[in-house]
């Protein structure tokens, strides 16, 4: 059977959106800025949301009534979407720029795969203190507090030319110092390096559909393929567990109404070291999705975290304009600190949050990622 043709979101995935739409005016150049919707522009769902059936005169009279007992303005706010909370800048730090398409820490070193046909990488990376004057830098409304030891990885490993890296995490191993796991986009295979040395690993591994993020969280691998779902795998094996998997949604705080809108473009995955909640990057837009991943209420959007004012910062500092060169990486070290960066972006970020007020979701006075342990 012939390949299926390629759609325009896997283009502008593979090239970066090379050629993009000329910007006619400032306004459409503002607008490219923009974030992306993040569950489409159809609108509202209709009445098969509520169920196989329209509803009948009982559940539409149970409606109306439920609805004078809602007080006046708390009907809007049981509608409303998950809050975005802005992510605020703590430094930034140069760095080569790389088509980033996964990140993570582990003891202390930074580790960045990433993708293009012919240039997949896994790159690893050792943050230091330095004074911003000895960093070179002078300019520009981001100014770096850390640095990279030196422009050139502490180690680099070319990954298959006839592959697209994808999303990357560490897996610990009984007995031994672990693994690192790098997923590839089409050719559902996963590419298993060993550590300390990172010698590839003959691992029989494969999985339906495409690789996009991967994340582990306790005793399960989360991967993410461009939709709405997380899949769930067995770290050991990679073998699919349905049972676990769930899809990622912005569910109404209507008990009445219970309607679940999916969530698409799940990109770059990243587990909170000490909270049952997974980040995503959104594909094509400047906002990292935090879902919830415990027993209750997984694959439910806690709320979101909004780069929008710090990616522009980025774009306008370094002359990037293609859309297709978005936010994609995100990485919490050993203190609980939150990275983030994107494709083909010179740059990583250490971003701070106030941690909004949600059901099922653990709250305290501090900001940021909190302490723990370090991220997947």
């Amino acid at each position: 059977m012939p390949p299926e043709p390629e759609d325009e979101t896997k283009k502008k995935k593979r090239r970066g959106n090379a050629n993009p739409p000329p910007e006619g005016t400032a306004g459409r150049a503002a607008a490219s800025l923009r974030p992306t919707p993040v569950f489409g522009e159809s609108g509202p769902p209709g009445p098969r949301a509520l169920g196989p059936r329209a509803p009948g005169f009982s559940a539409i009279l149970a409606l109306l009534l439920a609805s004078l007992l809602i007080p006046l303005g708390a009907a809007d706010a049981l509608s409303d979407p998950p809050r975005r909370v802005r992510a605020e800048l703590v430094r930034a730090i140069p760095k080569p720029p790389k088509f980033t398409q996964g990140l993570f820490f582990h003891e202390g070193i930074l580790y960045e795969s990433s993708g293009l046909y012919g240039e997949s990488e896994l790159n690893l990376w050792k943050i230091t203190e330095t004074p911003a004057k000895a960093a070179g830098i002078t300019r520009g409304a981001i100014v770096p507090q850390r640095v990279l030891d030196r422009r050139e990885p502490v180690k680099t490993v070319k990954l298959p030319p006839k592959v697209f890296g994808e999303g990357s995490a560490f897996v610990p191993s009984p007995g031994g110092e672990g693994y690192v796991y790098v997923l590839t986009w089409t050719d559902r295979t996963l590419l298993r390096y060993s550590l300390p040395d990172l010698n590839p690993v003959m691992f029989p591994a494969t999985y339906p559909g495409e690789g996009w993020g991967l994340t582990l969280k306790g005793s399960v691998l989360y991967r993410s393929d461009g939709s709405n779902m997380l899949w769930a795998h067995d770290p050991d094996t990679f073998e699919l567990l349905p049972d676990k998997s769930f899809p990622v949604t912005e569910t109404s705080k209507d008990p009445l109404i219970r309607n679940r809108t999916p969530v698409s473009l799940l990109n770059e995955l990243e587990s909170h070291p000490d909270r049952d909640l997974i980040f995503a990057n959104v594909y094509l837009t400047d906002l990292v999705a935090v879902i919830e991943a415990g027993e209750e209420n997984s694959g439910n959007v806690a709320f979101y975290l909004d780069f929008t004012e710090l990616s522009r910062a980025v774009r306008n500092e370094h002359g990037i304009k293609d859309r297709g060169l978005c936010l994609n990486g995100l990485a919490f070290d050993g203190n609980g600190a939150l990275y983030a960066t994107g494709k083909n972006w010179p740059v990583l970020l250490e971003v701070t949050f106030d941690w909004p007020e949600v059901p099922g979701v653990e709250t305290g006075a501090e900001t940021g990622a909190g302490k723990g342990e370090e991220g997947d």
